[in-house]
This record gives C-alpha cells, structure tokens and sequence, in this order.
C-alpha cells in the first residue's frame, strides 16, 4: 500500500517537474512562435481586429488539446460530406471553421477557397449563383485568409489564378458572365471606360478615414445636406453605404436598364444628390468611397495598382515608345497580375524557389493573357431575368446589387505584346544574374510569344514594330534557318505552316472566324483593328490557295463571296446579340450605303430562320 502512494507521490513530482520545465519553455516557444509568423506579435495585448479575434480563438482552440486534429479532420469529412448532398451553405459554415481552427496555415485557407471557387460553384444552375461562389472563395483568401496569413506568397499566388483560370478562362460554361460581371464591379468603381492613370492617382490620393475626410469643411457640410434629406444616414457608415447604392444603380441608369433609383431613394434625397453632383465637394466625397471599395472590399490598394499602370502600361505604336497608359482594370487578368506581383513584393529579388517562380508565370501569363484578348467591349444588354429568391442561409453571401446584365467581347491587343514579351525576358535574366539556370519552358515560351507578336504585328500594318522583334528573334536564335529569311517570307512560312493540315472545311471556317472579328471591330468603330482582322483573312485565303492549287482541294467560292456569305451568316446567327448585329448595321447604312440597301434587299427576300428573324430588319 505505501509502496503505491510513494510510486503515485513520485508520479505527481515528475509531473510537476515537467510541467515547470515547459513553463519555462514557453517564452522561447512564443518567440518561435512569432518568428515563423504563426501568430501576430503579443496577440493578447494587441488592439487590432486581427489581436482581437486571436484572442477570441485562443480558447477553444488550445481546449481541444490533443483532439484537435482529429475534430478537424472529422469536419473537413463532414464538410465534404455536406458538399457531395448539396449543402452548400452549411458546407461553407464548417469550412470557415476548420480554417478558425488552423489560421495560420496557407494552404488550408487555399484549398477551402478553391473548393468554393471551383467545385461547389460548378453544382449551382445559374451564373449568378456560381458567381457567388467563385467570389466566395476569392473572399475567403483577401479578407480572412491574407488577415492570418499577411504577406504569405500562397495564398496571394492562389488569388490570381482564381481570377487568370476561373474567371478570366473558358472552363467554366458561365465565363462569359463572370468576365461581364468582374467589368462592371470596377466600372461601378472606377467608371465606364478605361480608367487612366489621372483618375487611379485620385484614387491613391483620397484619405484613408473619415476623420480625414472631414477635415475638408465643404465635404463636412454636404454630408449634412445629404443626412437632412435623407435622416437614416445618421452615422459614416450608414452614409457610405447609401451613396454607394445610388452610385451603382446610377451606372446602371447610365447604361439603361435600371428601373429601382426612384423606388430607392426620395424625391428629396436625388434632388440633393443632384444639386451637388458637379462640386468639388461630391467629387471628393466620391472619390473618398470609391477608393474606400477598392482598399475594403477588394483589397487592392491604388497606388499599387498606379504602380503596375507605370510599369506594364500599354506601348503607344504611334509615339512608338511606352506611353505610360493604364491597364483596363476591368480584365481578370490585371487583377491576376495585381496578385503575382503583390506576392512577389514578399519574395527576395534573387527567390527562384516554386512558390517565387509560380508567381513570376502568374505575372508574365497575365500579361500574355491582355495581349492575347485584353481589349475589351462592353456592350449593354438591358434588364436580367428575374433571378430565383434566394434560400435560407444565402445572407452569407453578399446581397446581390447588379441589377442589369452586360456582353462583353474580348480582343487581341498588339499594344501589350512589348510588355508581356519583356516580363519573359527579365525573368531569364534575373536567373542569368543570379548564375541559376535558364527555364527551358520560359525560354520556349518566350520564343513563341515573340513570334505570334512579329506575325500579328505585321497584319495589322505594323511593319515596322515587327521588323524590331523580328531581328530581336534572329539575335536571340541565329542558327535556326527559319529565321534567317526577311520577314514577309518569314510570315508568309509561318502562315503556310498554320494553314498546312487544315481541310477545305476547316480552312474556310478559319478565314471566317476573323471576317467575324472584322465585322465586331466595324461595328465598335475599331477601324483599324478590323481591317487587321479582314487582312489576316485575305491573307490566309491567299496562302491556301497557293499551297493547294489542286482545285479538289480549293475553297468553292471567291474571297468576296465568301465574305458575302460570313456576313450574312453574322447577322443570322443566334448565338450573336442583336445589339452588335444592329450597330453593324447602322454603321453600313452610314458608310456603304450600296451594301446596306443590297442587305436590305435580300433580307426581305428570304424568310428568316423558324422562329423568326434573329437579326434587326435592315
């Protein structure tokens, strides 16, 4: 009996031992602790939101104790489980709850985000509510997991590919509508068109707070006006969120297709709101809000944003230098760039590792991206269909404040092909420095881009532009014959090779598709960008037919002819919105009136598809 009382009174005094001994550990495991960045520094005395919400976590969390990987990994299978039933909204409860419990993990933040963006998104009906995931998850990283985790390359890294694959690439069914959606969150922020480096150096210069707002006196007394006519305003909060309402649904009225700013707001209230909207006083109040939705909600701060602008602004053929101009801020891919070179900002200079590298593919494929289809259109639709009640649980996500639907069509632009080509060669060069090995797959693709940009170039009538990178290319590859040519021929080889397998079908449909850019382009009144387009076309039916003389193997019109034909098959075609077919016609009805009355004749001629003609009577 004693012998056990003393093995128990040994056991109690070895525990004590211990438990002193880890005392003493802790403070260096605290500071270890904030070395690695897995807590913010002295969180319990720490007055920030982030301080806050640690401290609120300490507890349950560090009650779990041992069980805490497994209560993890019990809910990440039930969250999973909830998912595959179509639970979404309870599925997401416990996926911000598994990320509660592991916050200073990356890759937990990021794999909840790509199941929202990606998996769940794909299981919804209708683009609006797949949009709300895709921005869900995109949420879920900039304002939780980037609070955690600030500064952490992965999650950055995570954020741009959601906006380059899933928003800015054609997996999804509804890209089209995320690509329109995206255009107008900025539009509504930064305005209608491409915002210039005037406007976004506005956006950096507004305060930061209220309190700094209102130390302009005229701001001070038009927020009063607008508070008198509109008394539940009452506080800065109240007042930021009103005036951004009106300003979102005025851009809708713009465009034409809202019907709710009356059944909003008072008489009184857009009486006041109108009398005030050309002083300077409104336009800094604005200016204040709309840099407060870029900094709070979309997490990008305008200055930064101005920095890119500086730095991979498009180049002006014309002055034939870069002309500092803005990036279109309405693309995913200049949100995806934003992202690459945010998380870069966090990497050494001479960082070649693969969380670095993969940000460096983040930034220069963005830019390939805004050469490849960076000039955009945006076209007004009208009204949406009425979208389904929203389900119990919803009010997690935002309320849904787009109340009007947008087309948008994306383009080559030529004058981001220097700059992206650039960013491929500084990213070979900052190895070469730093004596690292050159990345074969870089290099290659470098090499191509600067191909397709000499032969783009040169069909678009910039011979000169392309005669630079086509010695550029020669300088870099000079024992590859195929450079060794002048650089008509050069482009002429490069178009035979491309036309080389294709069949008579599949050639005529390839002239056709850029006769179809052609006509977008006429009617955007992008003259310049449609004859491009129509001389590819002529030029690829030229090559064809002289590659295969042999008539079986010859196209069965003529180049007029079959223009005659694409255009009237784009203005039949359903899948094109009346609105590009009809200011197509309006701009032949200006400018060839022969052609426009010759339409005319023959639309009224053939009687249209079943269902009725799908195309405006000319």
């Amino acid at each position: 009996m004693r012998t056990g009382k003393g093995i128990s009174l040994l056991l109690v005094l070895i525990g004590l031992v211990l438990l002193a001994g880890a005392g003493l550990l802790n403070p260096k495991i605290l500071r270890q602790r904030e070395a690695y960045k897995l807590e913010s520094a002295n969180p319990i005395e720490a007055d920030s939101e982030l301080g806050i919400e640690l401290k609120q976590l300490r507890v349950p969390t560090a009650a779990l104790s041992i069980f805490r990987p497994i209560i993890i990994s019990y809910l990440w299978i039930r969250a999973d489980t909830l998912k595959n039933d179509g639970e979404y909204f309870d599925a997401l409860t416990l996926r911000r709850t598994i990320c509660a419990l592991m916050p200073h993990v990356p890759s937990v933040w990021v794999n909840q985000a790509w199941d929202m963006s990606y998996n769940i998104s794909v299981g919804l009906p209708t683009p609006q509510e797949r949009w709300r995931w895709v921005m869900a998850g995109v949420e879920l990283l900039r304002s939780e997991g980037l609070r955690y985790n600030p500064k952490d390359p992965v999650i950055t890294r995570e954020l741009g590919w959601i906006f380059q694959h899933k928003i800015g690439g054609i997996s999804d069914d509804y890209h089209l509508y995320y690509k329109a959606r995206l255009a107008y969150e900025m539009m509504a922020i930064m305005g209608q068109d491409r915002v210039d480096n005037e406007r976004l150096a506005r956006l950096a210069a507004a305060p930061l707070t209220w309190e700094e707002l209102k130390q302009n006196a005229d701001v001070v007394k038009l927020m009063e006006i607008l508070r008198k006519a509109q008394p539940d305003w009452d506080t800065d909060e109240a007042l930021e969120e009103g005036l951004w309402r009106y300003t979102r649904l005025t851009l809708n009225r713009i465009m034409q297709w809202d019907k709710y700013l009356e059944e909003e707001f008072s008489p009184e209230l857009l009486g006041a709101i109108q009398q005030q909207l050309s002083t300077e006083a409104m336009n800094k109040l604005q200016t204040f809000m709309r840099a407060r939705q870029l900094r709070r909600v979309w997490k990008m701060d305008p200055a930064f944003m101005l920095e890119l602008n500086h730095k991979y602004g498009p180049v002006d053929y014309e002055s034939e230098q870069q002309a500092n101009l803005s990036l279109d801020w309405r693309l995913p891919w200049a949100h995806s760039l934003y992202w690459g070179a945010r998380g870069l900002t966090y990497m050494d200079d001479n960082d070649f590792t693969f969380k670095a590298m993969n940000l460096h593919r983040l930034v220069y494929h963005s830019l390939q991206e805004m050469f490849h289809e960076g000039n955009l259109y945006v076209q007004s639709l009208g009204p949406p269909p009425e979208m389904p009640e929203r389900q119990p649980g919803q009010e997690v996500l935002e309320k849904d404040l787009y109340t009007g639907q947008l087309m948008v069509i994306n383009t080559e632009d030529l004058r981001m092909f220097p700059i992206a080509y650039q960013a491929t060669l500084d990213i070979l060069e900052a190895h070469k420095l730093a004596g690292e090995k050159e990345p074969m797959g870089v290099r290659d693709g470098s090499i191509n881009l600067c191909k397709a940009g000499v032969v783009n170039l040169f069909m678009a009538g910039h011979t000169k532009a392309a005669g630079v990178y086509f010695t550029k290319l020669q300088q870099r590859v000079p024992d590859d014959p195929q450079y060794q040519t002048d650089l008509r021929s050069f482009v002429q080889e490069y178009v035979k090779k491309e036309v080389a397998d294709i069949s008579p079908k599949n050639a005529r449909n390839y002239i056709v598709s850029f006769l179809r850019q052609a006509f977008l382009d006429y009617a955007s009144h992008n003259d310049d960008k449609s004859a491009a387009a129509e001389e590819k076309a002529r030029y690829v039916y030229e090559e064809y037919h002289r590659q295969f003389p042999n008539p079986e193997d010859r196209i069965a019109i003529d180049y007029p002819h079959l223009r005659d034909t694409a255009l009237k098959d784009f203005l039949l075609d359903p899948s094109i919105y009346p609105l590009p077919k009809q200011l197509l016609l309006d701009r032949i009805a200006i400018d060839k009136p022969e052609l426009y009355e010759n339409l005319r004749a023959w639309y009224l001629e053939q009687k249209g598809p079943p269902n009725g003609p799908t195309a405006p009577v000319p």
